[in-house]
C-alpha cells in the first residue's frame, strides 16, 4: 500500500461504515452496488440467498446452489421409487406436508409443473 492509500485506509477505518459506503458511492456511484457485488457477498456468507426450493419453484436453473444441491439428481428422476429415494424420511422433499398420495397425485403434477 502507497503511503496515500494508508493514509485514506486509516482515516475509513475510524469511520462507521455506513459513512464509509456513503463516501466510497459518492465517488464512484450506485455502480458499485452491482450483481458482482452481490455475489461476492451470497459467496463470502454476507447474503444468505434463498434457494429456489426452499421458495417453492424448483427450478435449478435459476437457483442460487448453481446446481451444487443435493436435490439435482432427484430433479432429474424419471421413476418415482428413484425420486423417493432421493429423500431421507421425506426431509427435503418438495411434495412433503402437501395433502394426497405421493407416488400416485402428487409426484406427477410436480413433474408436469415443473417441467422436470
Amino acid at each position: 500500500m502507497t503511503k496515500k492509500q494508508a493514509e485514506m485506509w486509516d482515516i475509513l477505518a475510524e469511520m462507521s461504515g455506513g459513512k464509509v459506503l456513503q463516501i466510497l458511492t459518492d465517488w464512484h456511484g450506485l455502480q458499485l452496488l452491482d450483481d458482482g457485488l452481490r455475489s461476492h457477498m451470497v459467496d463470502e456468507g454476507y447474503i444468505e440467498e434463498e434457494t429456489n426450493c426452499e421458495a417453492g419453484t424448483y427450478d435449478c436453473d435459476t437457483c442460487s446452489l448453481n446446481w451444487k444441491c443435493d436435490r439435482q439428481e432427484a430433479m432429474k428422476s424419471e421413476d418415482f421409487d428413484d425420486f423417493c429415494s432421493q429423500f431421507s424420511g421425506c426431509k427435503g422433499c418438495p411434495l412433503f406436508g402437501i395433502p394426497g398420495d405421493c407416488e400416485e397425485d402428487l409426484w406427477p403434477k410436480w413433474k408436469e409443473e415443473h417441467e422436470v
